[in-house]
């Protein structure tokens, strides 16, 4: 996988070198007139540095060379390793080398990326220096008293697991010994504990108590001898203690190569930068170390040291704690109490390498277990990060951790993030860092950066030195050849005084003319800004152009009149306007005047181009098959080779079959000819020959060079006469077919309209209304007639 990623990054950097090259005639170096200008103008243009080259200097090398430049300025990037010790793993008589290489020179030509490689290894037996910050007030005494009983399980298992040689250290800290952060009447100066009817310590700032060393008896009896203090508000002063810690690197006794581990222990939060102003203290942290021998009490220890500062400067802020960590190069851990967790882990977002844990309830096994896994979290990975890096560098590193197949890449400083974890020691990963000069500085030097594997102390040193200038313009002086001296000649061509311009400072501009005003007039379009095309040289305000070039802006390419056969513009024939030949001589014609008039094509005694058998091409006849000579009037092959001749051959083989043609006597007409069978004839009517059977088989004679060719069909195409019952019998089923149809639609129409006229009785009947009248045709049979002389009974 490793030479995977090395071949990756060649291959890589090749397609990018060549897509460069591929685009670099578009790159319009010819526009640039003075050699600084050509080489930071794109990095494949060179400078031609000859005093008689009379081409443009400014090209790419290849059209240089082509050109007859002997003397080429290309400046490439450089590279010189000066310093690069193989890796090797630490011992109590050496210290590791986990970074190679550990210095080199560059020299960048603008634009032109330059890829260098960096190995990385974790080294067996790093030193460890271990600093241990210790919030000391009164409710941390438990605690501190926890670290001292498991400090030697500690260094046991950092020694079983990584290695032997570690040096541990500690200081204590409280807060700044002024109001509102501490009582300062003198009874509870003098006893900050009082309230709690106990003695403690005088409140301080921040008090080392035991430098960096081996001695873990030592270190376990300090702890225990400390005595705690107090305060009077909930928070602390461990930012100063940090700072301190972090910025006097030989009072702590920080290592050269070591590992560095600071590790902040507290029950409480702490105060930033501002809060000072409480107390009355103004003027700001300035990140420098203060730590002065402690003999502010008769029982001050030798060795120990105490924050001079705590009631003059103001507590550091987030960011200037961040920087002071990562110039020395320390990592910080910080155990907290659970309900300042949120608080601490605002403060390590902003400081690369650190990190924040609650401190663990069930007492001290918790913190050295903690601490442990927080060391094996920061041995198992690596990331680069950048000191000092210019602006004007372009700088991206690209790594695939030595395991997996995506190469992860980001930019210095912007883009840092965590690239390889979960490595091994022993394991080497390979860092791909691409640097690029985008832009040449105005002030000129070398430039110093610094590559640095984040919370270690080795790192890359690159000294970098820049191709903006040419060195041939530093000897530049007063010429004859720049018209009388009216420039200064260097690098081959003339750089005028103020009011002249051209190639050789020929020309004068009027008052109020600049040079681009000159040059103005030799633009043809504004929006590319193109000096003549860049197909010549503006001089005095008028374009001269390279050969072959012509017009007002060198806007017309004559190449295309050139006929390459002679080598003559237009064949010498025509004129040349624009790239197009015209007014052709003595009838020519063509796009070069090449072809010859077109009355050499016709033959003059029937009157027909090319006698009927050919076409005029550029002047010469293109003949069909067999018609030859400069008019195609010539047919040596026309009696023999007949398209539809030898048809007694093919009646011969339709008759005795293809076998005859291995008897000399079957078909003695076909032994002239070579038969071949084919499947069909799809570009040319073929000849049709007809047997007895009504069938047909087609054919076609063709010569080739001195043979005669038969082309036959495999198979025949056969007419028979119509088969009457083929005709009678659809005629008559397609009759009775329709009649059983229109008898079927006619039997479906009437059910139906049956089955209507039924349902419209049923329907009448169901709505029938009957009335109770007498009928009126209905005559009674009973008839009564009154006698009119019947008087009655009148009693």
């Amino acid at each position: 996988m490793i030479m995977d990623f090395k071949e990756l990054i060649v291959v890589l950097a090749t397609g990018l070198l060549c897509l460069a090259d591929a685009q670099s005639d578009e790159a319009g170096c010819n526009q640039n007139r003075y050699c600084n200008d050509c080489i930071n103008f794109h990095p494949d243009c060179a400078w031609c540095n000859d005093k008689e080259f009379t081409k443009a200097r400014c090209s790419v090398n290849r059209a240089l060379k082509d050109d007859g430049c002997r003397e080429i300025k290309k400046p490439n990037n450089t590279e010189l390793k000066t310093k690069s010790d193989d890796l090797k793993d630490g011992s109590f008589a050496h210290d590791p080398i986990q970074l190679t290489p550990q210095a080199l020179k560059l020299t960048l030509r603008k634009g032109k990326a330059h890829s260098l490689m960096m190995t990385y290894r974790v080294a067996r037996n790093l030193p460890i220096d271990m600093y241990f910050v210790m919030d000391a007030s009164y409710t941390m005494a438990t605690k501190i008293s926890d670290v001292a009983d498991r400090i030697e399980d500690l260094i046991a298992g950092l020694r079983k697991s990584f290695t032997q040689n570690i040096e541990i250290g500690f200081g204590v800290f409280i807060d700044k010994p002024v109001q509102p952060f501490t009582i300062t009447t003198p009874r509870v100066l003098e006893n900050p504990c009082l309230i709690q009817n106990t003695y403690c310590e005088p409140t301080y700032g921040f008090i080392h108590r035991q430098r960096l060393n081996k001695n873990t008896t030592e270190f376990i009896d300090t702890i225990r001898s400390t005595n705690t203090s107090s305060n009077f508000d909930t928070m602390e002063g461990g930012l100063d203690a940090v700072m301190q810690a972090a910025v006097c690197p030989e009072i702590v006794g920080w290592r050269a190569k070591s590992r560095r581990v600071l590790v902040y222990i507290s029950d409480a939060g702490f105060h930033f930068a501002g809060d000072g102003k409480l107390g009355g203290i103004d003027l700001p942290n300035d990140a420098k170390c203060h730590m002065v021998p402690n003999v502010r009490t008769q029982r001050a220890i030798i060795g120990e040291y105490i924050y001079s500062h705590s009631k003059i400067l103001d507590y550091p802020s987030y960011g200037m704690l961040a920087k002071a960590l990562k110039d020395n190069n320390i990592n910080a851990f910080f155990l907290v109490d659970e309900a300042y967790v949120h608080l601490y882990q605002g403060l390590t977002s902003m400081i690369d390498q650190s990190k924040t844990m609650r401190m663990d309830t069930t007492g001290s096994q918790g913190v050295v277990q903690k601490i442990s896994d927080y060391y094996r979290e920061l041995s198992e990975k690596v990331k680069i990060t950048g000191v000092n890096l210019p602006p004007e560098l372009h700088i991206t590193v690209a790594t695939n951790c030595s395991v997996s197949t995506i190469i992860n890449t980001y930019r210095l400083p912007t883009d840092i993030k965590e690239m390889c974890t979960n490595l091994d020691v022993g394991k080497e990963v390979f860092f791909n860092v691409t640097v690029t000069l985008e832009e040449c500085p105005k002030e000129s030097g070398k430039r110093l950066l610094k590559l640095v594997p984040s919370g270690l102390q080795e790192h890359l040193e690159i000294e970098v030195d820049y191709s903006c200038d040419c060195e041939c313009e530093k000897s530049a002086e007063l010429d004859d050849r720049c018209s009388n001296k009216n420039g200064t000649y260097e690098c081959g061509v003339c750089r005028c005084k103020p009011g002249r311009y051209g190639e050789f400072c020929q020309c004068s501009r009027a008052e109020g003319d600049t040079e681009e005003v000159m040059e103005g007039k030799c633009i043809r379009d504004i929006r590319t800004k193109k000096i003549c095309e860049d197909l010549g040289t503006c001089e005095c305000g008028v374009c001269k152009c390279q050969p072959n070039y012509e017009g007002t802006y060198c806007e017309c390419n004559n190449n295309p009149c050139i006929n390459r056969t002679s080598g003559e513009k237009c064949s010498n024939r025509g004129t040349c306007v624009c790239g197009q030949c015209r007014d052709c001589k003595d009838d020519y014609y063509g796009k070069l005047c090449q072809c010859p008039p077109e009355q050499n094509c016709r033959n003059e005694e029937n009157g027909l181009m090319c006698s009927g058998h050919g076409k005029c091409e550029c002047g010469a006849c293109v003949c069909e098959r067999i018609y030859e000579g400069p008019t195609c009037s010539l047919c040596p092959k026309c009696d023999r080779c007949r398209k539809c001749g030898y048809r007694e051959c093919v009646e011969c083989l339709d008759q005795k079959g293809t076998s005859a043609l291995n008897s000399s006597t079957a078909c003695p007409v076909c032994q002239a000819l070579k038969i071949q069978k084919v499947d069909r004839f799809s570009d040319i009517e073929p000849c049709g020959y007809i047997d007895a059977e009504k069938c047909e088989t087609h054919y076609v004679v063709d010569c080739v060079n001195n043979d005669i060719y038969l082309n036959i069909t495999k198979g025949k195409i056969c007419s028979l006469p119509p088969d009457p019952l083929l005709i009678a019998l659809p005629l008559i089923g397609g009759i009775l077919g329709v009649g059983l149809l229109l008898l079927l639609i006619w039997k479906i129409l009437t059910f139906f309209y049956d089955r209507i006229e039924y349902a419209r009785l049923e329907h009448e009947i169901q709505n029938a209304k009957w009335s109770n009248t007498e009928n009126p045709i209905y005559l009674n049979p009973v008839t009564s007639n009154e006698n009119p002389s019947y008087r009655g009974n009148k009693n």
